[in-house]
């Protein structure tokens, strides 16, 4: 019996020009009259998911900041930030490999240089955060930040620097996200990680979990739910940690999905 349904955002409930699966909302309240919770863990910050939050009418704990941080409604209920101590030396080490990134604070976003996978972000996020342009010779050392996306045009260019970062800070999450973006995060800080806190705080048991992914930053969610849901778009590789598949994010995978497995 399934109790508590998590589901990414990008890729997985919004279609590629990022319109929320139009059946969903409609969904959920069945879902509700069955008693079953649905909410949402994504890599994106609080700005970019209040509307969805608003928009779907979720009432429970989400998950953002690709398990950084949870919040419900409006209110942080846990933050893993990324230790203050790394915080300088790994943006140094990515500015001096040329590698364009975005380091989210709850006020500030810190950028260095330009990539069109980042520009999205940035237009989302105007007037919503304070734009601040890194260069090495800031003190960050009191700088508060969940998380900071990469971007590069292929995946084996960031190898050394990751490899790097993750022999001077093994505790951190260093991962692809999705494409060719990548993420580094608080190594506590996991959607996977995030859905157990939820759970327990709700008295859900793994078998009880059911989660809907697409890409690389959704593999701990799979490994904490009881049926896991890979979208059509997903790579190989996801769909091979799933034990369902759904239709692709931009035919209404998930509330097709929803619909039949439960008989809506």
């Amino acid at each position: 019996m399934i109790k508590l349904i998590v589901a990414d955002c990008d890729g997985t409930i919004l279609d590629d020009n990022k319109k929320i699966d139009p059946q969903l909302k409609t969904v959920i309240t069945e879902l509700e009259k069955k008693n079953i919770t649905f909410t949402l863990a994504s890599g994106r910050n609080i700005f970019l998911m209040s509307e969805i939050i608003d928009d779907l009418n979720i009432q429970c704990p989400y998950i953002i900041n690709n398990g950084a941080s949870i919040y419900q409604g409006n209110k942080s209920i846990k933050n893993y930030l990324l230790p203050k101590e790394s915080i300088h030396e790994i943006l140094s080490i990515l500015e001096n490999g040329n590698f364009p990134f975005l380091a989210y604070s709850e006020t500030d976003l810190y950028m260095y240089s330009s990539h069109s996978l980042l520009e999205g972000f940035k237009v989302r996020l105007k007037n919503k955060l304070n734009f601040v342009e890194f260069d090495s010779s800031m003190k960050l050392n009191n700088v508060e930040l969940f998380k900071i996306t990469i971007a590069t045009d292929d995946v084996n260019e960031i190898k050394e620097v990751k490899d790097k970062i993750e022999r001077l800070y093994p505790s951190l999450n260093f991962k692809r996200s999705e494409g060719t973006l990548f993420s580094i995060t608080n190594g506590e800080a996991t959607k996977g990680n995030a859905i157990k806190t939820i759970a327990d705080m709700m008295n859900v048991k793994k078998e009880e979990i059911m989660i809907f992914g697409d890409n690389y930053n959704d593999i701990t969610m799979f490994d904490v739910a009881g049926v896991g849901v890979a979208m059509g778009n997903s790579d190989e590789e996801i769909k091979a940690l799933a034990t369902h598949n759904a239709l692709d994010n931009n035919h209404n995978g998930v509330s097709e999905f929803l619909e039949k497995y439960f008989s809506l």
